[in-house]
Protein backbone atom coordinates (compact mmCIF):
# COMPACT_ATOMS: atom_id res chain seq x y z
CA UNK A 1 0.00 0.00 0.00
CA UNK A 2 1.33 3.44 -0.96
CA UNK A 3 0.82 6.04 1.77
CA UNK A 4 0.03 9.70 0.99
CA UNK A 5 3.53 10.61 2.13
CA UNK A 6 5.05 8.06 -0.25
CA UNK A 7 2.87 9.32 -3.12
CA UNK A 8 4.05 12.85 -2.51
CA UNK A 9 7.69 11.74 -2.46
CA UNK A 10 7.28 9.84 -5.74
CA UNK A 11 5.51 12.83 -7.29
CA UNK A 12 8.45 15.03 -6.35
CA UNK A 13 10.83 12.54 -7.94
CA UNK A 14 8.76 12.55 -11.14
CA UNK A 15 8.87 16.34 -11.22
CA UNK A 16 12.65 16.28 -10.77
CA UNK A 17 13.06 13.94 -13.73
CA UNK A 18 10.87 16.10 -15.95
CA UNK A 19 12.67 19.24 -14.79
CA UNK A 20 15.94 17.74 -16.00
CA UNK A 21 14.48 17.77 -19.51
CA UNK A 22 13.36 21.39 -19.11
CA UNK A 23 16.86 22.37 -17.99
CA UNK A 24 18.12 20.96 -21.30
CA UNK A 25 16.20 23.70 -23.10
CA UNK A 26 12.68 22.29 -23.64
CA UNK A 27 9.39 23.98 -22.78
CA UNK A 28 7.58 22.50 -19.74
CA UNK A 29 4.29 22.26 -21.65
CA UNK A 30 5.92 20.30 -24.48
CA UNK A 31 7.77 18.01 -22.07
CA UNK A 32 4.53 17.30 -20.23
CA UNK A 33 2.58 16.56 -23.41
CA UNK A 34 5.26 14.21 -24.74
CA UNK A 35 5.58 12.43 -21.41
CA UNK A 36 1.82 11.89 -21.29
CA UNK A 37 1.95 10.34 -24.74
CA UNK A 38 4.73 7.95 -23.66
CA UNK A 39 2.86 6.91 -20.52
CA UNK A 40 -0.52 6.44 -22.21
CA UNK A 41 0.92 4.54 -25.17
CA UNK A 42 2.99 2.27 -22.92
CA UNK A 43 0.04 1.36 -20.72
CA UNK A 44 -2.28 0.90 -23.70
CA UNK A 45 0.12 -1.43 -25.50
CA UNK A 46 1.13 -3.49 -22.48
CA UNK A 47 -1.55 -6.21 -22.92
CA UNK A 48 -0.76 -6.34 -26.66
CA UNK A 49 2.94 -6.85 -25.97
CA UNK A 50 2.13 -9.55 -23.41
CA UNK A 51 0.12 -11.49 -25.99
CA UNK A 52 2.91 -11.11 -28.55
CA UNK A 53 5.53 -12.26 -26.03
CA UNK A 54 3.50 -15.41 -25.40
CA UNK A 55 2.94 -16.15 -29.09
CA UNK A 56 6.28 -15.15 -30.59
CA UNK A 57 8.69 -14.45 -27.75
CA UNK A 58 8.99 -10.86 -28.96
CA UNK A 59 7.14 -7.64 -28.31
CA UNK A 60 4.45 -6.59 -30.78
CA UNK A 61 4.98 -3.97 -33.44
CA UNK A 62 3.43 -0.69 -32.39
CA UNK A 63 0.69 0.80 -34.60
CA UNK A 64 2.05 3.44 -37.02
CA UNK A 65 0.54 6.35 -35.12
CA UNK A 66 2.33 5.28 -31.93
CA UNK A 67 5.60 4.25 -33.60
CA UNK A 68 5.92 7.52 -35.52
CA UNK A 69 5.19 9.75 -32.53
CA UNK A 70 7.46 7.67 -30.29
CA UNK A 71 10.33 8.01 -32.79
CA UNK A 72 9.77 11.77 -32.95
CA UNK A 73 9.94 12.09 -29.16
CA UNK A 74 13.07 9.94 -28.90
CA UNK A 75 14.77 12.01 -31.60
CA UNK A 76 13.68 15.29 -30.05
CA UNK A 77 15.05 14.61 -26.60
CA UNK A 78 18.06 12.44 -27.36
CA UNK A 79 19.84 11.40 -24.17
CA UNK A 80 17.25 13.26 -22.10
CA UNK A 81 14.63 10.71 -23.12
CA UNK A 82 15.93 8.62 -20.22
CA UNK A 83 14.41 11.15 -17.80
CA UNK A 84 10.99 10.73 -19.41
CA UNK A 85 11.34 6.95 -19.14
CA UNK A 86 12.34 7.14 -15.48
CA UNK A 87 9.45 9.49 -14.72
CA UNK A 88 7.08 6.94 -16.26
CA UNK A 89 8.56 4.11 -14.20
CA UNK A 90 8.13 6.19 -11.05
CA UNK A 91 4.51 6.89 -11.96
CA UNK A 92 3.74 3.18 -11.85
CA UNK A 93 4.79 3.00 -8.20
CA UNK A 94 2.02 5.37 -7.07
CA UNK A 95 -1.35 3.59 -7.64
CA UNK A 96 -3.00 1.80 -4.74
CA UNK A 97 -6.16 -0.12 -5.60
CA UNK A 98 -7.58 0.57 -2.13
CA UNK A 99 -7.02 4.31 -2.35
CA UNK A 100 -8.16 5.71 -5.69
CA UNK A 101 -7.08 9.30 -6.19
CA UNK A 102 -6.12 11.80 -8.88
CA UNK A 103 -2.42 11.24 -9.53
CA UNK A 104 -1.79 13.38 -12.58
CA UNK A 105 -3.82 16.51 -11.85
CA UNK A 106 -1.63 17.72 -8.96
CA UNK A 107 1.48 16.70 -10.90
CA UNK A 108 0.37 18.79 -13.87
CA UNK A 109 -0.39 21.86 -11.79
CA UNK A 110 2.93 21.58 -9.99
CA UNK A 111 5.04 21.06 -13.10
CA UNK A 112 3.46 22.68 -16.15
CA UNK A 113 0.70 24.70 -14.49
CA UNK A 114 -2.97 24.85 -15.44
CA UNK A 115 -3.76 27.21 -18.32
CA UNK A 116 -5.77 29.79 -16.41
CA UNK A 117 -5.76 32.09 -19.47
CA UNK A 118 -8.36 29.83 -21.07
CA UNK A 119 -10.22 29.19 -17.82
CA UNK A 120 -8.55 25.90 -16.95
CA UNK A 121 -8.89 25.07 -13.27
CA UNK A 122 -8.68 21.67 -11.63
CA UNK A 123 -11.18 20.82 -8.92
CA UNK A 124 -9.31 20.03 -5.68
CA UNK A 125 -9.41 16.33 -4.81
CA UNK A 126 -11.21 16.90 -1.50
CA UNK A 127 -13.95 18.77 -3.38
CA UNK A 128 -14.20 15.90 -5.90
CA UNK A 129 -14.66 13.44 -3.03
CA UNK A 130 -17.33 15.61 -1.42
CA UNK A 131 -19.26 15.94 -4.68
CA UNK A 132 -19.01 12.19 -5.34
CA UNK A 133 -20.30 11.33 -1.87
CA UNK A 134 -23.32 13.56 -2.36
CA UNK A 135 -24.16 12.41 -5.89
CA UNK A 136 -23.23 8.73 -6.26
CA UNK A 137 -23.14 7.45 -2.69
CA UNK A 138 -26.21 5.28 -3.40
CA UNK A 139 -24.99 4.12 -6.80
CA UNK A 140 -23.86 0.65 -5.62
CA UNK A 141 -27.47 -0.02 -4.63
CA UNK A 142 -28.46 0.82 -8.19
CA UNK A 143 -25.96 -1.77 -9.45
CA UNK A 144 -27.61 -4.39 -7.23
CA UNK A 145 -31.04 -3.36 -8.55
CA UNK A 146 -29.84 -3.73 -12.15
CA UNK A 147 -28.40 -7.14 -11.33
CA UNK A 148 -31.80 -8.25 -10.03
CA UNK A 149 -33.45 -6.88 -13.17
CA UNK A 150 -30.99 -8.76 -15.39
CA UNK A 151 -31.75 -12.01 -13.59
CA UNK A 152 -35.49 -11.46 -13.95
CA UNK A 153 -35.07 -10.96 -17.70
CA UNK A 154 -33.24 -14.27 -18.14
CA UNK A 155 -35.63 -17.10 -19.09
CA UNK A 156 -34.09 -19.61 -16.65
CA UNK A 157 -32.81 -17.46 -13.79
CA UNK A 158 -36.15 -15.68 -13.62
CA UNK A 159 -37.70 -18.95 -12.42
CA UNK A 160 -35.15 -19.33 -9.61
CA UNK A 161 -34.65 -15.89 -8.09
CA UNK A 162 -36.91 -14.21 -5.51
CA UNK A 163 -39.57 -11.84 -6.78
CA UNK A 164 -38.95 -9.33 -3.99
CA UNK A 165 -36.51 -6.48 -4.55
CA UNK A 166 -33.39 -5.84 -2.53
CA UNK A 167 -32.24 -9.44 -2.09
CA UNK A 168 -28.89 -8.78 -3.78
CA UNK A 169 -26.62 -6.85 -1.44
CA UNK A 170 -23.00 -6.34 -0.37
CA UNK A 171 -22.86 -9.83 1.14
CA UNK A 172 -23.84 -11.84 -1.94
CA UNK A 173 -23.42 -9.36 -4.80
CA UNK A 174 -19.93 -10.32 -5.89
CA UNK A 175 -20.64 -14.06 -5.90
CA UNK A 176 -23.79 -13.55 -7.96
CA UNK A 177 -21.98 -11.28 -10.42
CA UNK A 178 -19.19 -13.80 -10.93
CA UNK A 179 -21.33 -16.95 -11.05
CA UNK A 180 -24.93 -16.20 -12.02
CA UNK A 181 -25.34 -12.84 -13.70
CA UNK A 182 -26.52 -12.99 -17.35
CA UNK A 183 -24.32 -10.19 -18.63
CA UNK A 184 -26.26 -9.80 -21.86
CA UNK A 185 -29.16 -8.47 -19.77
CA UNK A 186 -27.13 -6.24 -17.44
CA UNK A 187 -27.00 -2.49 -18.06
CA UNK A 188 -23.83 -0.94 -16.56
CA UNK A 189 -23.85 2.31 -14.66
CA UNK A 190 -22.48 5.08 -16.90
CA UNK A 191 -20.73 8.11 -15.44
CA UNK A 192 -19.87 11.00 -17.77
CA UNK A 193 -17.86 14.18 -17.24
CA UNK A 194 -18.18 16.70 -20.12
CA UNK A 195 -15.16 18.70 -18.94
CA UNK A 196 -13.01 15.92 -17.60
CA UNK A 197 -9.72 17.62 -16.72
CA UNK A 198 -7.46 14.97 -15.23
CA UNK A 199 -10.41 12.70 -14.39
CA UNK A 200 -10.68 13.70 -10.74
CA UNK A 201 -14.46 13.69 -10.61
CA UNK A 202 -14.70 10.24 -12.20
CA UNK A 203 -11.98 8.83 -9.95
CA UNK A 204 -13.79 10.14 -6.88
CA UNK A 205 -17.00 8.57 -8.15
CA UNK A 206 -15.18 5.27 -8.77
CA UNK A 207 -14.00 5.26 -5.15
CA UNK A 208 -17.64 5.04 -4.04
CA UNK A 209 -18.06 1.58 -5.62
CA UNK A 210 -16.73 -1.77 -4.39
CA UNK A 211 -13.58 -2.73 -6.26
CA UNK A 212 -15.17 -5.85 -7.79
CA UNK A 213 -17.86 -3.75 -9.49
CA UNK A 214 -15.16 -1.67 -11.15
CA UNK A 215 -13.07 -4.67 -12.14
CA UNK A 216 -16.02 -6.47 -13.72
CA UNK A 217 -16.97 -3.39 -15.75
CA UNK A 218 -20.30 -2.84 -14.01
CA UNK A 219 -19.49 0.87 -13.89
CA UNK A 220 -18.17 2.65 -16.98
CA UNK A 221 -16.64 6.08 -17.21
CA UNK A 222 -16.82 8.52 -20.11
CA UNK A 223 -15.18 11.92 -20.40
CA UNK A 224 -14.33 14.61 -22.89
CA UNK A 225 -12.24 17.77 -22.84
CA UNK A 226 -11.06 20.45 -25.22
CA UNK A 227 -7.47 19.72 -24.14
CA UNK A 228 -5.70 16.65 -25.54
CA UNK A 229 -3.42 16.60 -22.50
CA UNK A 230 -6.47 16.38 -20.24
CA UNK A 231 -7.91 13.43 -22.12
CA UNK A 232 -4.52 11.69 -21.90
CA UNK A 233 -4.28 12.37 -18.16
CA UNK A 234 -7.73 10.92 -17.63
CA UNK A 235 -6.96 7.88 -19.77
CA UNK A 236 -3.75 7.21 -17.83
CA UNK A 237 -5.54 7.58 -14.49
CA UNK A 238 -8.21 5.13 -15.67
CA UNK A 239 -5.53 2.61 -16.65
CA UNK A 240 -3.47 3.01 -13.48
CA UNK A 241 -6.48 2.17 -11.33
CA UNK A 242 -7.84 -0.57 -13.58
CA UNK A 243 -11.06 1.20 -14.58
CA UNK A 244 -13.05 0.67 -17.79
CA UNK A 245 -11.80 -2.90 -18.08
CA UNK A 246 -8.08 -2.15 -17.80
CA UNK A 247 -7.68 -4.07 -14.56
CA UNK A 248 -8.94 -7.20 -16.29
CA UNK A 249 -6.74 -6.55 -19.32
CA UNK A 250 -3.68 -6.36 -17.08
CA UNK A 251 -4.78 -9.52 -15.28
CA UNK A 252 -4.92 -11.39 -18.57
CA UNK A 253 -1.53 -9.95 -19.54
CA UNK A 254 -0.08 -11.28 -16.31
CA UNK A 255 -1.56 -14.71 -16.88
CA UNK A 256 -0.04 -14.82 -20.36
CA UNK A 257 3.39 -13.90 -19.07
CA UNK A 258 3.26 -16.20 -16.03
CA UNK A 259 4.56 -19.37 -17.78
CA UNK A 260 7.46 -17.36 -19.19
CA UNK A 261 8.45 -15.76 -15.88
CA UNK A 262 8.39 -18.46 -13.17
CA UNK A 263 10.82 -16.58 -10.94
CA UNK A 264 8.94 -13.28 -11.01
CA UNK A 265 8.45 -11.78 -7.54
CA UNK A 266 5.14 -10.33 -8.71
CA UNK A 267 3.56 -13.12 -10.73
CA UNK A 268 4.52 -16.02 -8.47
CA UNK A 269 2.36 -14.94 -5.53
CA UNK A 270 -0.85 -16.87 -4.74
CA UNK A 271 -2.96 -13.72 -4.28
CA UNK A 272 -2.61 -12.92 -7.96
CA UNK A 273 -5.65 -15.08 -8.64
CA UNK A 274 -7.76 -12.08 -7.57
CA UNK A 275 -9.42 -10.32 -10.53
CA UNK A 276 -7.83 -6.96 -9.72
CA UNK A 277 -4.35 -8.15 -8.88
CA UNK A 278 -2.60 -6.17 -11.59
CA UNK A 279 -3.96 -2.83 -10.41
CA UNK A 280 -0.96 -0.95 -9.13
CA UNK A 281 1.47 -3.56 -10.48
CA UNK A 282 1.45 -2.61 -14.14
CA UNK A 283 4.98 -1.31 -13.76
CA UNK A 284 6.32 -4.74 -12.92
CA UNK A 285 4.64 -6.16 -15.97
CA UNK A 286 5.95 -3.41 -18.19
CA UNK A 287 9.50 -3.83 -16.93
CA UNK A 288 9.33 -7.58 -17.46
CA UNK A 289 8.13 -7.26 -21.04
CA UNK A 290 11.06 -5.01 -21.77
CA UNK A 291 13.79 -7.21 -20.26
CA UNK A 292 16.19 -9.20 -22.38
Amino acid sequence: MTSPTQRQAISRDITKELQQVVYAGHQPSAVWSDWLFIAEASLRMLPVHAEAMRETGRMAQDPPEIAEEWARIVQRYGDNFQHLARAYTLLLDIPDQDDICDILGPLYEGFAGANEAVGQYFTPWDACVLIAKTTVADAPAEVYRRMEQALREHPIHSLLVPEREGWINAENGRWIAENMLPWQHFEPIKIHDPCVGSGGMMLAAAAEFPRWMLTLGMVRFYGQDISRDCTLMTSINMMLFGLNGWGMRYQIAGQRLLPMLPASPILSKPHLAEPDYMVGAQGSLFDMTHTG
